[in-house]
């Protein structure tokens, strides 16, 4: 796709058509050695060898600007050089100190042929060297080349006319949470770092990668719950269960019991446990994540239930106690640093989360150890109301969560706060939902409440969709969270849709609007739709679903999930009339220009084919989220009917349930991953809708039970 309405500063225009541009590198023999550099990522100890680190990512920042500004400019050379040439256009790229990885940046132009490039660290030169580019009006929409926005070719660059700075507002930086283990994906990195994100959860394919991207790396997560096994197996041969009971939490309600014993939190007051699990951190430190500069360490997921011991009762309230635990692994992990056993200093990532017991801030002062090393803690909302910003003081629901952020940001000494969103949650996984609206309120928000960082748990490796948008504004927003947003959008309608970019928005406006109550449909919280779904069996219940208030009665809510199903036929009304004049277009343009002869000419034609790509994506995202509502939707009103005892109603419901539960069991969707290891699955759309089974348990009532035999 050509870009073009582009968002640019003010600029000078450089005339380099038939030019030599010269990219200068401040290293002996980049005239011959920049794509060897380049490329040696896996031959260098990043950490070890900051001088070969810089070299690499810079030599790289040299290569993408070579491999974009051939497609940008008719007839330009690009030659690399050690040192400025005497005369003519040149682009100079330096880090303040190679040593770092701060990802601050500026484009400070020097005449009018030169421009420095220069990074606070090696990141922030490759930041800037993307930033150059954008300026040109390449735009990375979605991972890989299908995602490129391509500027149309002209005889000129543009360069800024007066110095441009950017310092990110989070200084902890902005990534995503990538919890399942087979989730590797070069084209997203590069994405990443192309969008300006420079956090990456770290799987071992792309160590190199992230690493020459300059990249802060974390690694961890739900990870004591394999450590902590009770079935596993300890040096001597016994399980850990029969060796150390005492090291599984006590429940409020009765003694230890090893089939729940991970259902409440471990009891952190067993010093030898300490020594267990800091030993279980290092290893892995020491191999598997031997190039993490962060570690994610979650305590078990049990909804509240934590160890009532006496010696754990008196840490104080349950994040008083996650404290106290990440204080002494603090400790351990500085010996083993002062000892050489850990060769990098390593910072903690704790978690303010109701799973773990741990949403509210302490009650107690911060251990000073935590604080003066710049520990994260980061914030994660998972049951919060999309239909309203966070700090809505109206919406109880999110009204709770912002107090609890204030306790975090408010606590004493300060933690850095990072804030973990959800827009891709398991439950939401795959569905039509949007969330520009609330975005743009958001983050201007949580930056003035004191947030540093930014993480979002868990974004989609692929088909994407209309979720691109979702994406990049979570890229734009983490580094500049009062962006001209509605700017934004419009040249990314225009750039990504083509001619059909009114339509397109009007489809998204739709889509949005449907998807606003999701967290009540669907969220982890026993007041939703759907995990009520989830623990019903089937038979007429003895009450009624518990909704949520937004939900309203249940007539309302039926009412509004009917609503929004017409609302996401009229969105893919759009898209499929998009899609067949795409083709139409598409078809002409074949007609009347043949065959490409040249690069040029067939990027021209293959705008329209990846035009068309998208439009396809959207129309796969929404016929999945037409089939879910409808199922849910469905599924609700035979709850009350069966209830109710209104055979009538309920059997005509269950056509309805049978017929869109048959047409998701027709179609797969995206990629799964497994949880606990390497390996991917693909669910068709009735088990990625989750209510699979729900339909089954009713099913299996109606086959059995008197007065209700099909």
């Amino acid at each position: 796709m050509t870009a073009k309405r582009l968002l640019n500063p003010a600029l000078n225009s450089w005339s380099v058509a038939g030019q030599i541009l010269t990219i200068v590198l401040p290293y002996p023999g980049a005239e011959r050695s920049t794509p060897i550099w380049a490329a040696a990522e896996t031959e260098i100890a990043f950490r070890r060898q900051p001088r070969l680190a810089c070299r690499c990512t810079l030599a790289f920042a040299a290569m993408e600007l070579q491999r974009f500004l051939v497609r940008t400019v008719e007839g330009i050379t690009i030659r690399f050089a050690s040192k400025p040439p005497r005369a003519g256009f040149a682009l100079i790229l330096e880090a303040t100190t190679p040593a770092s990885r701060s990802d601050d940046f500026a484009l400070i132009p020097e005449g009018t042929e030169r421009l420095r490039i220069r990074g606070g660290g090696r990141t922030g030169t490759l930041l800037g060297s993307y930033e150059f580019l954008k300026l040109q009006g390449w735009r990375w929409y979605a991972p890989g080349a299908a995602g490129e926005i391509a500027p149309e070719a002209t005889g000129f660059l543009r360069a800024p006319a007066a110095s441009l700075e950017e310092r990110p507002a989070l200084d902890a930086g902005g990534g995503f949470d990538l919890e399942y283990y087979s989730m590797e994906s070069a084209d997203l990195l590069l994405w990443s770092a192309r969008n300006g994100l420079n956090v990456w959860a770290g799987r071992s394919a792309t160590f190199p990668l992230a690493c020459k991207l300059g990249m802060t790396v974390k690694a961890g997560g739900h990870i004591f719950e394999s450590i902590l096994h009770p079935d596993a197996v300890l040096p001597d041969g016994r399980a850990l269960w029969d060796a150390h009971q005492e090291w599984f939490g006590l429940p409020a309600d009765g003694p230890r019991i090893r089939d729940s014993a991970q259902r409440t939190q471990f009891c952190v007051s067993q010093p030898e446990l300490i020594e267990f699990l800091g030993a279980a951190l290092l290893k892995r430190l020491q191999k598997d994540w031997s190039i993490a500069d962060r570690l994610d360490i979650w305590g078990f997921d049990t909804w509240g239930h934590t160890c009532q011991c006496p010696a754990c009762r008196d840490l104080g309230n349950p994040t008083d106690v996650l404290l106290a635990f990440a204080s002494r692994i603090r400790e351990f992990l500085n010996q083993a640093e002062a000892d050489a056993r850990l060769d990098r200093h390593v910072t903690l990532i704790l978690c303010a989360y109701e799973g773990t017991a741990s949403l509210d801030g302490p009650s107690r002062p911060v251990p000073q150890n935590l604080a003066a090393d710049g520990t994260l803690v980061t914030f994660y909302p998972i049951n919060r109301c999309y239909r309203h910003p966070l700090g809505d003081r109206d919406c109880a629901t999110n009204r709770r969560y912002w107090e609890a952020l204030k306790s975090w940001t408010e606590a004493r000494p300060a933690l850095r706060i990072v804030m973990g969103e959800y827009y891709n949650v398991s439950k939401f996984e795959d569905l039509p939902l949007l969330f520009t609206g609330i975005m743009q309120r958001d983050w201007p928000s949580y930056v003035a409440a004191g947030v540093k960082g930014a993480t979002y748990m868990h974004i989609p490796t692929v088909e994407w969709g209309m979720r691109a948008l979702t994406q990049n504004l979570y890229a734009r927003l983490t580094r500049k969270p009062a962006a001209p947003v509605d700017k934004w959008t419009a040249e990314y309608f225009d750039l990504w849709y083509g001619a059909h970019s009114s339509a397109m928005e009007e489809c998204y406006e739709l889509t949005e609007n449907t998807g606003r109550l999701c967290a009540q449909w669907r969220a982890w919280a026993d007041w939703s739709v759907l995990c009520q779904m989830q623990a019903w069996d089937g038979t007429p219940a003895v009450g009624p679903l518990l909704l949520h208030e937004h939900l309203g009665t249940m007539p309302e809510a039926v009412a509004a999930g009917r609503k929004a199903l017409a609302n996401l036929r009229k969105a893919l009304d759009l898209v499929m009339v998009a899609r067949q004049r795409e083709k139409l277009a598409a078809t002409e343009n074949d007609l009347s220009h043949g065959r490409a002869i040249n690069p040029a000419e067939l990027l021209r034609m293959q705008s329209g084919a990846r035009v068309l790509k998208h439009l396809s994506e959207d129309m796969r995202l929404l016929r999945y989220g037409l089939d879910v509502q409808e199922l849910s939707v469905d599924l609700m009103a035979y709850h009350e009917a069966l209830r109710h005892r209104l055979t009538g109603e309920a059997a005509s419901l269950w056509t309805g349930i049978e017929a869109a539960a048959e047409r998701l069991e027709q179609y797969v969707v995206p990629l799964g991953f497994a949880h606990n290891g390497p390996g991917l699955s693909i669910r068709d759309g009735l088990e990625r809708s989750q209510l699979g089974p729900v339909v089954q348990r009713c099913r299996s009532f109606r086959m059995h039970a008197e007065g209700f035999h099909r």
